[in-house]
Protein backbone atom coordinates (compact mmCIF):
# COMPACT_ATOMS: atom_id res chain seq x y z
CA UNK A 1 0.00 0.00 0.00
CA UNK A 2 1.43 3.58 -0.94
CA UNK A 3 2.07 6.38 1.17
CA UNK A 4 -1.07 8.87 1.59
CA UNK A 5 -0.28 11.96 -0.54
CA UNK A 6 -1.41 15.24 -0.13
CA UNK A 7 0.93 18.06 -1.88
CA UNK A 8 -1.00 21.33 -0.77
CA UNK A 9 0.82 23.47 -3.18
CA UNK A 10 1.99 22.01 -6.36
CA UNK A 11 5.63 23.05 -7.63
CA UNK A 12 8.96 22.30 -6.21
CA UNK A 13 9.42 25.63 -5.21
CA UNK A 14 6.76 25.35 -2.28
CA UNK A 15 8.38 22.16 -1.11
CA UNK A 16 12.01 21.67 0.48
CA UNK A 17 13.52 18.25 -0.94
CA UNK A 18 14.84 15.70 1.77
CA UNK A 19 16.67 12.80 -0.29
CA UNK A 20 16.46 9.43 1.58
CA UNK A 21 19.02 6.29 -0.30
CA UNK A 22 19.07 3.40 1.14
CA UNK A 23 22.10 1.01 0.54
CA UNK A 24 23.31 -2.25 1.11
CA UNK A 25 20.70 -2.49 4.17
CA UNK A 26 21.93 1.66 5.71
CA UNK A 27 20.01 4.51 5.54
CA UNK A 28 21.68 7.76 4.42
CA UNK A 29 19.57 11.03 4.47
CA UNK A 30 20.30 14.57 2.91
CA UNK A 31 19.97 17.07 4.63
CA UNK A 32 19.66 15.81 7.72
CA UNK A 33 20.24 18.43 10.20
CA UNK A 34 17.51 20.91 12.03
CA UNK A 35 19.13 24.06 10.15
CA UNK A 36 19.21 22.89 7.11
CA UNK A 37 15.45 21.70 6.24
CA UNK A 38 13.29 24.89 6.82
CA UNK A 39 9.51 24.95 6.01
CA UNK A 40 7.15 28.15 6.48
CA UNK A 41 3.48 28.63 8.14
CA UNK A 42 2.30 31.58 6.04
CA UNK A 43 -0.82 31.29 7.83
CA UNK A 44 -2.05 34.61 6.96
CA UNK A 45 -1.43 33.98 3.57
CA UNK A 46 -3.05 30.98 3.27
CA UNK A 47 -4.94 32.32 -0.23
CA UNK A 48 -1.73 33.82 -2.01
CA UNK A 49 1.27 31.91 -0.72
CA UNK A 50 4.73 33.14 -1.33
CA UNK A 51 6.33 31.53 -4.27
CA UNK A 52 9.89 30.23 -3.50
CA UNK A 53 9.06 29.57 0.09
CA UNK A 54 8.79 25.94 1.13
CA UNK A 55 5.32 25.14 2.75
CA UNK A 56 6.29 21.40 3.01
CA UNK A 57 8.70 18.81 3.07
CA UNK A 58 8.96 16.13 -0.16
CA UNK A 59 10.66 12.91 1.25
CA UNK A 60 12.30 10.95 -2.21
CA UNK A 61 13.26 7.77 -1.40
CA UNK A 62 15.50 5.45 -3.48
CA UNK A 63 17.47 2.29 -2.99
CA UNK A 64 14.14 0.34 -1.77
CA UNK A 65 13.74 -3.49 -2.41
CA UNK A 66 10.81 -5.76 -2.70
CA UNK A 67 9.63 -6.04 0.66
CA UNK A 68 11.00 -2.89 1.91
CA UNK A 69 9.32 0.28 3.41
CA UNK A 70 10.66 3.62 5.10
CA UNK A 71 8.43 4.83 7.44
CA UNK A 72 8.77 8.74 8.20
CA UNK A 73 7.31 9.70 11.95
CA UNK A 74 7.41 12.36 14.77
CA UNK A 75 9.82 11.53 17.66
CA UNK A 76 7.26 12.90 19.94
CA UNK A 77 4.53 10.89 19.54
CA UNK A 78 1.78 13.33 21.77
CA UNK A 79 2.91 16.91 20.54
CA UNK A 80 4.83 15.47 17.31
CA UNK A 81 1.41 14.35 15.77
CA UNK A 82 -0.38 17.96 15.83
CA UNK A 83 2.37 18.89 13.25
CA UNK A 84 0.73 18.19 10.24
CA UNK A 85 -2.63 16.57 9.12
CA UNK A 86 -3.20 12.80 11.37
CA UNK A 87 -1.37 10.64 8.67
CA UNK A 88 0.99 9.24 10.56
CA UNK A 89 3.30 7.22 10.15
CA UNK A 90 4.35 8.66 6.27
CA UNK A 91 5.38 5.49 4.43
CA UNK A 92 6.77 5.07 1.06
CA UNK A 93 6.49 1.37 -0.16
CA UNK A 94 8.88 -0.31 -2.46
CA UNK A 95 7.72 0.86 -5.97
CA UNK A 96 7.02 4.61 -4.69
CA UNK A 97 9.34 7.51 -4.36
CA UNK A 98 8.00 10.07 -2.53
CA UNK A 99 5.56 11.64 -0.23
CA UNK A 100 4.88 14.70 1.14
CA UNK A 101 3.69 16.44 4.96
CA UNK A 102 1.45 18.50 3.75
CA UNK A 103 1.62 22.34 5.13
CA UNK A 104 1.99 22.54 8.84
CA UNK A 105 -0.87 23.31 11.58
CA UNK A 106 1.50 24.41 13.97
CA UNK A 107 2.70 28.61 14.10
CA UNK A 108 6.37 29.04 15.23
CA UNK A 109 5.29 32.68 16.17
CA UNK A 110 6.62 35.49 15.35
CA UNK A 111 10.96 35.57 15.02
CA UNK A 112 10.41 31.68 16.87
CA UNK A 113 11.75 28.92 15.18
CA UNK A 114 9.70 25.39 15.66
CA UNK A 115 11.23 22.46 15.68
CA UNK A 116 9.61 19.40 14.71
CA UNK A 117 11.74 15.92 15.25
CA UNK A 118 11.09 13.07 13.38
CA UNK A 119 12.53 9.60 13.05
CA UNK A 120 13.13 7.67 9.14
CA UNK A 121 13.03 4.02 9.65
CA UNK A 122 13.87 1.44 7.21
CA UNK A 123 11.79 -1.69 7.70
CA UNK A 124 13.20 -4.93 6.25
CA UNK A 125 11.90 -8.12 5.95
CA UNK A 126 15.37 -9.80 5.65
CA UNK A 127 17.08 -7.73 8.54
CA UNK A 128 16.87 -8.70 11.92
CA UNK A 129 16.02 -5.52 13.39
CA UNK A 130 14.65 -1.98 11.85
CA UNK A 131 17.45 0.86 10.62
CA UNK A 132 16.64 4.34 12.15
CA UNK A 133 17.75 7.64 11.64
CA UNK A 134 16.66 10.60 13.59
CA UNK A 135 16.66 14.09 11.51
CA UNK A 136 14.96 17.36 11.65
CA UNK A 137 12.75 20.34 10.10
CA UNK A 138 12.40 23.70 11.42
CA UNK A 139 9.28 25.67 10.74
CA UNK A 140 9.39 29.34 10.92
CA UNK A 141 6.13 31.83 10.36
CA UNK A 142 6.44 34.05 7.14
CA UNK A 143 7.93 36.30 6.32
Amino acid sequence: MPGKEHTTNPGLSNQILVQIEIVKGKLYCYPNRATETLIYNCWDLQNSPPQGRPREVRWVVTGLEQGQYVSIEPKDPVHGQEMFEPQFPFVVHFGFDSITTGIPKKRAGKGNSLPWSYKITLYDPKAPQPVVLDPDVVIKDYP
